[in-house]
């Protein structure tokens, strides 16, 4: 977003200087007419006029030489001099509403807490600030009321929009964190029946590195060795080997379904 500046119109104030200085004409050109002698009274009453009209004058004519900005719109939020020199910022702006009064087209920012409170003047003076209402004057600037105000609703739909992406972004992280949380545990149950898979078969091939097999009548013997074995070793062994058939299928069933597919870690 391009940060927009606003300064006070040069024709408004030098519009205001030439009607004072018109009524001023008329004025002094009538007083001349009128008065028949010169007195005192008169003559103070001359250097009074003349310096209300300097003062007005003056007034009037400031803002046209005034070369900064005194409306900005950035990013952050709004900076209006005639406000306050602070940043106005936009999570402080609850909503916004164009109004049309006396003093012209103005928008009124209702806050979500006191002007005053959030920026901790204390005491210092504040225009334009109602409780927690901030009125912006849009007239008297370079740019067209409008005009004004479209930039200022466009820029605080930015920061809404800006702010909401940001929201649905920290509960796709939240929901992607309890994701892999229950992505991890089922995992880990995978890893878990490996092992013991692993486990059964180190055992039996630790004790039956020959395997065992009857040789005789109440006789064992090793398949490849041909060492004598007892008949409960015969019985581990046997129930040990069919247990393979049982263990390992088992353990690679539950180990591809408890696998993280690609679709649930994104």
């Amino acid at each position: 977003m391009d940060t927009k500046l606003y300064y006070y119109s040069k024709f408004n104030p030098i519009f205001g200087a030439i009607v004072t200085s018109f009524v001023a004409g008329l004025v002094v050109s009538y007083a001349v007419k009128e008065i028949s002698s010169v007195s005192i009274a008169l003559v103070c009453g001359v250097l009074l006029a003349s310096a209300f009209y300097i003062f007005v004058m003056f007034v009037t004519l400031r803002p046209a030489f005034d070369g900064k900005p005194v409306l900005i719109i950035t990013e952050e939020g709004i900076i209006d001099r005639r406000v306050s020199p602070e940043t106005i910022r936009w999570e402080l702006i609850k909503s916004i509403e164009a109004r049309s009064g006396r003093g012209g087209p103005s928008l009124h920012l209702a806050t979500t807490m006191p002007w005053r409170e959030y920026i901790k003047l204390e005491g210092q003076t504040v225009g334009g600030v109602l409780d927690n209402t901030i009125r912006l004057q849009l007239g008297g600037l370079s740019g067209s009321a409008d005009d004004i105000e479209v930039a200022i609703r466009s820029a605080y739909r930015h920061f809404q929009s800006a702010a909401d992406d940001e929201k649905n972004e920290s509960k796709q992280e939240i929901k992607g964190l309890k994701g892999w949380g229950r992505i991890g545990f089922v995992s880990t149950i995978g890893v878990f029946i490996y092992f013991i898979a692993v486990l059964y078969f180190l055992y039996g091939a630790f004790n039956f590195p020959d395997g065992i097999r009857p040789c005789g009548e109440g006789q064992y013997c090793g398949e490849k060795f041909g060492k004598p074995h007892s008949e409960a070793e015969y019985k581990a062994y046997k129930l040990w080997s069919e247990g393979l058939w049982v263990v390992w299928p088992s353990a690679i069933i539950i180990g591809y379904i408890c696998r993280p597919s690609r679709k649930s870690v994104s």
